[in-house]
């Protein structure tokens, strides 16, 4: 794998435990948000668990559904070594 994909596979791993995080921080279960979103519980596991790819429009829609701004969930943090790239 590549630097590029290797980074973007971490980066996309890094979001996705965000979401998972964030959402048991609010103590909300994978098919209360997936009701928030509009979306069936296994389709919400697979994006957060990552069988499915994790689109900006339903970043955006859990985010919400979660009550926590988008950009939580998407600065890079330093350990990966992406502080200087642009996203």
């Amino acid at each position: 794998m590549s630097d590029e994909l290797t980074w973007y596979a971490e980066w996309m791993a890094l979001i996705r435990s965000r979401v998972r995080d964030a959402r048991r921080a609010k103590r909300l279960t994978a098919k209360e948000v997936a009701a928030r979103i509009g979306i069936s519980r296994p389709f919400y596991t697979q994006l957060e668990g990552g069988t499915r790819r994790l689109t900006v429009e339903y970043l955006l829609r859990t985010a919400r559904a979660i009550g926590v701004p988008v950009s939580e969930l998407l600065l890079p943090e330093p350990s990966l070594g992406v502080g200087d790239r642009r996203i």
